[in-house]
């Protein structure tokens, strides 16, 4: 077989039978096969944006697999977050922390809390009703410690 002008062996001297074999019997035929088959690879810059869009996507890739658990808290992550709760009331009835600042850490730990169980495959992040659990459970966690500091410094 010859490629122009150039004599080619493409796979030794049985190459011509094996590529009769496939259907293949001119230079025009290997060169429609080889264009019909060919599929171009994507190249560094299209495979880099593909993972960044992926990885900055804000969990909507992510697939459920367990359902939301009854009580968020149940876990280590969870604990953490009351402790971290009932330290900042803790500022907040000592004047150490404002109303306004008090606010900003209830939005932080509900996003915290909507992250965490995104990336632990229990929700999308953006179902309505898992966001309106996160919500109450974490206003429940912020009542108790409210109500616990209350109760604690009326003992004193």
């Amino acid at each position: 077989m010859d490629a122009g002008k150039i004599p080619t062996t493409i796979f030794g001297a049985d190459s011509a039978n094996w590529l009769a074999e496939k259907g293949i019997n001119s230079h025009e035929d290997l060169v429609k096969r080889v264009r019909d088959t060919f599929t171009p690879t994507k190249d560094t810059f299209e495979r880099m944006a593909e993972q960044a869009w992926s990885v900055c996507d804000c969990y909507t890739n992510y697939q459920i697999t367990a359902p939301m658990p009854e009580y968020l808290f149940g876990d280590s992550f969870g604990y953490d977050m009351q402790k971290d709760i009932g330290k900042h009331m803790s500022d907040y009835y000592a004047g150490r922390m404002s109303s306004d600042e008090l606010d900003q850490y209830f939005h932080a730990c509900c996003t915290e809390m909507r992250k965490y169980q995104a990336q632990c495959h229990r929700s999308s992040g953006n179902a309505d009703e898992d966001n309106r659990k996160i919500i109450s459970q974490v206003y429940e966690i912020f009542a108790k410690e409210n109500a616990r500091i209350i109760i604690i410094s009326a003992l004193r």
